[in-house]
């Protein structure tokens, strides 16, 4: 009686614990997205989109237009919208994107077996990194899409589908190319499987930059151009601009060139590396099985390069939900842990110190969320390990059980 008394308390307290760190962490999303929806500019960079679709419209360069830096396809994709008033196409484009990031966390989280995944919808959406993205008309809301998108369509077998929305990585590629490469790493040794992702990859790939390959010589000079002056922006969110922010800066310097982004460049891709010879080869990973290992290898890779990431923003962290669903586990069970609650709760209030300090310090939280996210996998890669030396179930404990 007593030990069973004591066992229904420490679960009521543990139920209570995670209730609080969730309550705590909506609270803080809903005061700055008050605080987004009033003070950030509405369509602030859609505008440039739409401008830079206007002039492709009218047989210019999208790169006449200041501020555009994006591959030459996506002012393809945007030209019908250049028919309409820039309100009226800024808030369809809001719309839909939301749409389809609500639809695809919806069927990715149903797929790692969540009971309501639209709560994690809504929290993603609702957060800074989510709602600030929408507001100013970025387009991370489509290249979650094709994050989860793509991870559900290999996981179902789809391997080729899966390349192809995969392929939006373009719209990105500076970000999101973790994503393409680790995507078809997880997949070998199945060599079909691997070759029809990658026919998938390469036709979209062929069609963003094949649909007006004249402009993309000036794709690539807006891309060094903007590298180099990398870290004048304050949203920026890699660790790079955080340290060049440091007291005195430190004299690490800014952009591509400072050797603070070289060295956090060359250690990262190292890092990634390795990690990309462990998915492929190691018996441990294969023991997770087919679903988590992929998750697993996109989820980190991309933790690990938005950590370092010269020029990622703060509305890019968004991509790090695969990530960030691994370490709460399945309907958040996992949030009363001491990890994932602190990753939780820095996540959600990062943000608010920028309106202080004017010095973006969600790179922290995502340096604490990489860390969990690896203690965990670490646990994770031992049991599965001993689960299928027992015949057990491999992959159906949370992967954030650590203190």
């Amino acid at each position: 009686m007593r030990s069973a008394g004591a066992a229904d308390q420490t679960a009521g307290l543990g139920f209570s614990r995670g209730s609080l760190v969730l309550l705590a962490a909506a609270g803080l999303s809903l005061g700055m997205a008050g605080y987004a929806i009033r003070h950030i500019g509405p369509g602030v960079d859609f505008l440039v989109f739409y401008r830079a679709a206007r002039a492709m419209a009218q047989g210019g360069s999208p790169y006449s237009i200041p501020g555009y830096v994006s591959v030459p396809g996506l002012a393809v994709l945007l030209e019908p919208l250049t028919r309409l008033p820039f309100r009226t196409a800024e808030l369809i484009f809001l719309l839909f994107t939301a749409a389809l990031a609500d639809a695809a966390i919806v069927i990715f989280g149903r797929q790692l077996g969540w009971t309501r995944p639209q709560l994690l919808a809504a929290g993603a959406l609702i957060s800074w990194v989510g709602l600030s993205g929408l507001i100013q008309g970025q387009v991370d809301a489509v290249l979650l899409t094709a994050l989860l998108g793509g991870t559900v369509l290999a996981l179902r077998g789809r391997f080729f589908w899966a390349g192809l929305l995969i392929g939006l990585l373009w719209l990105k590629p500076d970000v999101m190319w973790p994503v393409a490469v680790f995507a078809g790493v997880a997949l070998w040794p199945n060599r079909s499987a691997l070759l029809r992702y990658l026919l998938g990859l390469a036709l979209t790939s062929a069609a963003f930059l094949g649909s007006s390959a004249s402009l993309v010589p000036a794709w690539v000079n807006s891309l060094v151009h903007i590298g180099a002056g990398a870290g004048g922006q304050s949203n920026l969110a890699g660790l790079p601009v955080l340290l060049s922010a440091l007291p005195r800066g430190w004299g690490l310097g800014l952009g591509f060139g400072s050797p603070v982004t070289w060295s956090l460049l060359i250690f990262s891709l190292a890092g990634l590396g390795w990690l990309a010879a462990q998915v492929a080869v190691s018996p441990k990973w294969r023991r997770l099985g087919a679903e988590r290992r992929l998750v697993w290898a996109v989820g980190l890779a991309m933790g690990f390069w938005l950590l370092v990431a010269p020029y990622a923003h703060s509305y890019d962290d968004l991509l790090l939900l695969p990530l960030l669903a691994l370490v709460i586990g399945r309907d958040a069970v996992a949030v009363g842990r001491s990890g994932p609650a602190l990753s939780v709760l820095l996540l959600a209030s990062a943000p608010i110190a920028w309106l202080w300090v004017e010095v973006n310090l969600t790179s922290l939280a995502v340096a604490t969320l990489v860390v969990v996210a690896v203690l965990g996998l670490r646990r994770e890669l031992g049991g599965a390990q001993i689960e299928q030396a027992g015949g057990a179930v491999v992959g159906a404990h949370p992967a954030a059980s650590v203190t």
